[in-house]
């Protein structure tokens, strides 16, 4: 069955259906089917940068942005103090350190 199937189209919407009784998240939920993470995890995740990976680059920067520039911005490619200097920095590989 292709990615294009009209069936697999349909899983995908009952999938992220959010109605608790309908929704194929929350039957697979009910049947033990897939794990559900915690907040205390979910926590983590926001606030501890995982080693050796891009997300540790950036985890790095935005604490100095914040104490360097008005304002930073960060997305996948882009490291960036949004002041005077215009300090830039491209990571090519999002999956690798640079």
């Amino acid at each position: 069955m292709g990615l294009s199937s009209a069936r697999v189209a349909q899983l995908d919407l009952a999938y992220h259906d959010i109605h608790r009784s309908r929704g194929l998240f929350y039957l697979l939920q009910r049947r033990g089917l897939i794990a559900v993470t915690t907040d205390l995890a979910i926590f983590e995740a926001k606030s501890v940068r995982p080693p050796n990976h891009p997300g540790e680059l950036r985890g790095q920067f935005i604490p100095q942005g914040f104490k360097n520039a008005d304002t930073t911005t960060v997305d996948w490619v882009h490291l960036k103090l949004n002041d005077r200097s215009a300090t830039h920095r491209a990571v090519q590989d999002p999956f690798t350190l640079t």
